[in-house]
Order: C-alpha cells, then sequence, then structure tokens
C-alpha cells in the first residue's frame, strides 16, 4: 500500500554529476521531482520526472472523472492530451489527471483540476472510486503509475471550463451511455458530441467519430472500476 506520507529523499546518484552532457544533468536538475515506489509500493526517494519515466519507477499520480451537464441526458467530459506530452501525445483521456509531486499529499492533487480545466474544488468534494496501477511503455518510455481515481460529484457547466492550452489540446463530450457501449463492445465507434478547443476558448458542434484506440489505453480493470461494470471482452 502507497503510504499517503511516505519520507522525502532526493536521491541523486554521483553519475548524474558526471555525465559529459552537462546540459541534461541541469535539465534534470530543473524538472519536478516524483516521489518513486518499488515492485511493493514501498517508497525508495524521488526523482525528476524524465528519469521517472526513463527507468520505469512506479510514481503516484491523480485522475479525477467529470459528467457535464448540457441540453439532458448524461455527458462524460474526456481530455484531448496535448500533442506536446511526452505520453500519449493526442490521445483522449480522463478529463483531469496528473502526477502527484514529491512531498504532496493526496488531498494536495485537487490542484490538478483548477490547472487543467479551470474547475475550482476541493478534496471533500470529490467522490474517490479506487486505486489502480497501469503501465504504458513506448520508445524510450516505462510510465508506471499507480493511479488514484475520483468523480467529482457533482456535474459541471461546460460554461465553467477553462481548459488550459499548456496541458490540453481540447475537451470533448461524449454521451455517457454510447461511451459504455463503445466499452463493453457493442459498437465498434462513437460520437463526439462537442468540443471546447483550449486555445479559442469556444465550443463547437462536432460529429467526429472515435474508437477505443483514440483513447489513452487502460487495464481493463480501471473501467470497470470507474463505471462499475462488467468484465470488457478480451480482445478489446
Amino acid at each position: 500500500m502507497v503510504d499517503e506520507h511516505p519520507p522525502i529523499r532526493h536521491l541523486r546518484p554521483a553519475a548524474w554529476g558526471q555525465r559529459a552532457n552537462g546540459d541534461m544533468a541541469a535539465t534534470e536538475a530543473a524538472e519536478e521531482y516524483l516521489d518513486v515506489y518499488d515492485d511493493h509500493l514501498q517508497p525508495v526517494g524521488s526523482r525528476p520526472r524524465s528519469v521517472v519515466h526513463r527507468e520505469g519507477w512506479w510514481h503516484r499520480t491523480f485522475h479525477c472523472w467529470l459528467e457535464c451537464r448540457a441540453g439532458g441526458g448524461q455527458w462524460l467530459l474526456f481530455q484531448r492530451r496535448s500533442r506536446q506530452k511526452d505520453t500519449n501525445p493526442g490521445k483522449l483521456d480522463v478529463a483531469c489527471a496528473g502526477h502527484l509531486a514529491a512531498g504532496e499529499r493526496l488531498a494536495d492533487a485537487v490542484r490538478e483540476l483548477q490547472e487543467e480545466l479551470g474547475v475550482i474544488a476541493t478534496f471533500e468534494s470529490l467522490s474517490a472510486v479506487g486505486t489502480i496501477r497501469h503501465e504504458h511503455r513506448q520508445e524510450g518510455i516505462v510510465d508506471r503509475e499507480v493511479c488514484h481515481v475520483f468523480w467529482l460529484a457533482e456535474a459541471v457547466s461546460p460554461s465553467d471550463l477553462r481548459p488550459n492550452p499548456a496541458e490540453v489540446e481540447a475537451l470533448v463530450l461524449i454521451r455517457r451511455e454510447d461511451f459504455l457501449d463503445l466499452l463493453a463492445g457493442r459498437v465498434p465507434h462513437t460520437v463526439v458530441h462537442q468540443v471546447l478547443d483550449a486555445r479559442s476558448g469556444h465550443w463547437r458542434a462536432s460529429g467526429e467519430q472515435v474508437q477505443l484506440a483514440d483513447f489513452v489505453q487502460r487495464p481493463p480493470g480501471y473501467y470497470r472500476m470507474v463505471f462499475g461494470l462488467p468484465p470488457i471482452p478480451s480482445g478489446r
């Protein structure tokens, strides 16, 4: 179990200071640090974010799911990740997701809602879903997350959203039942209802068809936990 208050030890192996590439060492020194954990989720110190992703250390993340009030029905809010992200650029994902910085408590991570979406909330306004491990690999990156997952208890109005273009390319609305049909394999794709461009700040009607491959790939148990679903069919 991840300790809510792990010891903070900024471990800097001697080799870092001996690298021929001084720029890399300087970049790491200026980076955000993350607390890291071994395979048993015991704290082992902290590392720069780029090192965490390069060396495959377990680290903690915060996920928050949101529903929107828009023209009746239940609408799920997703973010389209910035194409400048080092992991899953341009993919659709949970509305709000971010790393816990070194020394942060889980309750501190609620700041991500304001930083990414412009939504001001308290930790007490969140409903805990659970915790799940997630591992993603791509060239040069091993991203091993301990995801702490929440719902914002109350639906938000689309007009209240102010996405940060440095973090999010766009926000999209998908009807809840349509997304659940996609997860269950009852349909090959679903339709995006509306899109909020993070740079312009304007909503527009969409109609874009998306499939599961357009979303950040999560372990099957992730969506089962979030939505209380039966097991997702194998191969999907």
